[in-house]
């Protein structure tokens, strides 16, 4: 702000100099007698208007107009410094809005800024890059769907007007700007609008288009449902214009390109990401996951550190849980911070699997949970409410497995104590990364362990916990206790719960609805609130059909009773069970406390075994890590075809200054925030690649086999996703988490026993197709060996 007020004094200046020099301007026949006369002299210098008065005096008529022509050229000169100021002021605004990520200025700026063609073709690339910014906040931050549509619909409208400007080239073409065009048009679902002005681009020339370009197009079409054979196309295409080019960065798209130097960062000239993560997001919606893969494989082997998120939280969102965690594993091994709302989906994912028809079961998922939880924090992420509440919901709800019928009432209340234990551990632990449990915690800490753990005591517990966390108490809180006061059967405390339930309501000018109610009926049922619960019911002010449903909720048949569980063998030993289970979730929570009480920041994986897969004994290949290393460098070679020699150091590209940016001082080996080496993430990734290109493979043919039952009962095939997503039927190996992998603990031991029994499994049922292993691979890979 200071340099625009210099810059205006100096406008200011220049105008007062041009009005001065209207009175410099003396016609030559009088200026003999002004030099004449000392006072006239006087007056010209300090008096210009006695000055011109003087002049209007003893001139003839066309001088009076040339005076006029002067003072008109000095009023012009005036506005147009003016004009410029204030074009200025306009410029400098709309600049500020962009910085301040001010859409609603931004809109209300731009139609005068575009009339006084002051939109450059940085500031249009600024301008979509705002646009499609602001999309992704009002997806994340409007809960509301009406009010999320209705912001979207107005930056929809001004993505029109922008891409109307571009057409009618009232702005100047910049791919940039075309790249988050497209990918706006995408995300806010307006498609059709995206593959005009994607029809349009298509006819310009490269000022308009380029591979990034493209890697938009083809990601918008697939979304749009354009055959994978018309995207692989639109792929190759793009390949071949940059060849034609002179680009060879081209070929560092190939599956069987070599990068320069495995240990060091690549810092190869014009690679498109966009482009591969397009053809990569086509291939996934179709259903081709074996080339989706060999995409992701590319990628990491330009940009084992700085592959761009999308490409992982893709796998997330489209494979089943055995691929979503692996993959997801690979991006914080390498240091990658996964984006929190894609990894709240997989914890989801995995609270979900967990069930509770099996104890065994559920404990492998809190485990697995323990462990994502870890490599996210250790890649340098940070946990937030939602996150940690996943965790402590499915921690709770181990109360609700059906094996807890088997436990006697000092069993359950030893378990209640265990996995309160746990909780108040993890919370220990996870405060080190600012993740505190949110209310939704809290209320499933009443339900299960208050409610199904018969713990009168867990809701006085809870309810302090939150008072000390600062969280507020909810309706859903409130229905909580309720539900948890029935399970316990304290009769008073159910119709406390209801009171306290209702008065929250009406202080808010709200009454209870149905939901209320069947959770007060539900409640009452089988004790002596029952009275109570249908009086309350007869208070309301539902219409008589919903009365009825509530009356027939309430008179129905009561669930069977639990009956109590004496002290024999079986019960002890299912007592015993349980408290082993847990005690390996512990036994992971110690390894997470040890490794991060004096290091809370990212780890270094580079001295650890992670967890990367979701069982042991799954993996597909079970080749000496010599021989798998001599398979590796013979598919992996370190050589560059001499015509992109000249192309390998230019230092432009984003992805390879970044990357640069990973050598520490002093070492000969590029390294990841987490220590890992180039060289070991290479190689670390080309093996897990080949066990998800395994993985997949018969993931897909047991969707096949589901499709082909479908259509041989004449029956519409379900979706692909929900049969992904559904029961892992081949995954037949030994749960382990963190503990089992901690060098020298006694987990780590038996961990090693387990995965050496699996392996040995493996190769039993596999002994024909062991010695084809590495022929396998490169199967898998489209190479033949």
């Amino acid at each position: 702000m200071l340099g625009l007020a210099l810059r205006r004094a100096q406008w200011q200046l220049q105008a007062h100099r041009q009005w001065l020099r209207t009175f410099a301007t003396i016609p030559s026949q009088i200026r003999p007698a002004i030099e004449g006369h000392p006072k006239l002299v006087l007056l010209h210098y300090h008096d210009g208007r006695q000055h011109e008065r003087h002049f209007s005096l003893t001139r003839t008529t066309p001088g009076k107009k040339t005076a006029r022509v002067r003072r008109s050229k000095a009023k012009r000169a005036a506005a147009e410094d003016n004009k410029e100021s204030s074009e200025l002021d306009l410029l400098n605004d709309l600049r500020q809005a962009v910085q301040d990520l001010d859409i609603n200025a931004i809109i209300d700026l731009f139609p005068h800024a575009k009339v006084n063609k002051l939109v450059d073709r940085n500031l249009v690339w600024r301008l979509s890059q705002c646009l499609h910014e602001s999309l992704r906040r009002v997806r994340f931050k409007n809960v509301n769907d009406q009010g999320r549509r209705a912001a979207t619909d107005e930056l929809v409208e001004f993505a029109k007007v922008l891409v109307r400007s571009i057409v009618k080239e009232e702005l100047e073409p910049d791919r940039r700007a075309h790249v988050h065009l497209l990918a706006f048009f995408k995300e806010s679902g307006a498609l059709d609008q995206g593959i005009t002005f994607w029809s349009w681009l298509q006819q310009r020339d490269s000022e308009y288009v380029d591979a990034n370009v493209y890697g938009a197009a083809i990601e918008l079409l697939a979304v749009n449902g354009a055959p994978l054979s018309e995207l692989e196309g639109l792929y190759t295409k793009a390949l071949e214009q940059l060849s034609s080019a002179g680009n060879f960065s081209s070929y560092y798209l190939s599956p069987d390109a070599m990068v320069p130097d495995r240990e060091a960062p690549i810092t190869i000239k014009g690679i498109s990401m966009t482009l591969l993560q397009g053809v990569l997001t086509a291939r996934l919606l179709r259903g081709e996951s074996r080339r989706a893969y060999l995409a992701l494989d590319t990628a990491l082997r330009l940009y084992p550190t700085l592959t761009p998120v999308r490409f992982f939280t893709l796998f997330v969102d489209e494979r089943p849980l055995s691929e979503a965690y692996m993959v997801f594993a690979l991006a914080c091994r390498a240091g990658i911070v996964m984006p929190v709302m894609g990894f709240r989906r997989l914890l989801t994912t995995i609270r979900q699997a967990a069930g509770t028809a099996s104890l065994i079961k559920h404990v492998v998922s809190l485990r697995q949970m323990l462990s994502v939880l870890y490599m996210f924090v250790g890649a340098g992420g940070r946990l937030t409410s939602n996150l940690v509440s996943e965790y402590f919901i499915a921690v709770t709800q181990i109360m609700r497995v059906k094996e807890m019928d088997a436990l006697n009432t000092r069993q359950r209340e030893q378990l209640v104590n265990d996995v309160l234990r746990i909780i108040r551990r993890s919370i220990d632990v996870f405060s080190r990364y600012g993740g505190a449990p949110g209310i939704s915690a809290i209320n499933s800490l009443i339900v299960n362990l208050g409610g199904f753990g018969k713990s009168k005591k867990i809701l006085t517990i809870a309810l302090n916990d939150a008072r000390q966390l600062g969280l507020e108490f909810n309706n859903i809180t409130r229905r909580s206790i309720l539900i948890a006061a029935g399970q316990i059967g304290d009769v008073e405390l159910v119709k406390a719960s209801w009171l306290d339930l209702v008065d929250a309501k009406v202080a808010k000018q709200e009454k209870p609805d149905d939901t209320d109610y069947h959770i007060l009926i539900k409640a009452a049922r089988g004790n002596a609130a029952f009275d109570f619960a249908i009086e309350e019911c007869q208070k309301s002010e539902f219409d008589e059909d919903i009365k009825s449903r509530m009356y027939d909720h309430a008179y129905g048949a009561l669930p069977e009773e639990r009956g109590s569980v004496d002290e024999d063998t079986s019960s002890l030993a299912k007592g015993m069970e349980m408290i082993e289970e847990l005690g390996k979730l512990e036994a992971d929570l110690e390894v997470m406390e040890r490794r991060t009480i004096d290091s809370p920041a990212t780890q270094d994986f580079s001295t650890q075994d992670l967890p990367i897969t979701i069982l042991v004994g799954t993996q597909h290949f079970q080749i000496p890590d010599g021989e798998l290393r001599l398979l590796y460098d013979a598919l992996t070679s370190e050589r560059v075809p001499a015509h992109a020699s000249s192309k390998t150091t230019d230092q432009s590209s984003p992805e390879a200054t970044q990357d640069a940016l990973s050598w520490r001082e002093g070492s000969t080996s590029a390294l990841s925030t987490t220590g890992m080496t180039f060289g070991q993430l290479r190689y670390q990734n080309w093996k897990s690649l080949n066990e998800l290109l395994a993985l997949s493979e018969l993931n897909d043919a047991a969707y096949g086999r589901v499709v082909d039952v479908a259509i041989a009962k004449g029956e519409a095939p379900p979706p692909r996703e929900r049969i992904l997503r559904g029961v892992e039927h081949h995954l037949k190996g030994n749960a382990y988490g963190l503990s089992d992998l901690d060098h020298g603990s006694a987990a780590t031991v038996m961990h090693e026993a387990r995965m050496t029994e699996a392996s040995a499994d493996v190769q039993d049922e596999n002994s024909e197709d062991t010695p084809d292993q590495a022929q396998e691979i490169w199967r898998l890979r489209g190479r033949s060996g």
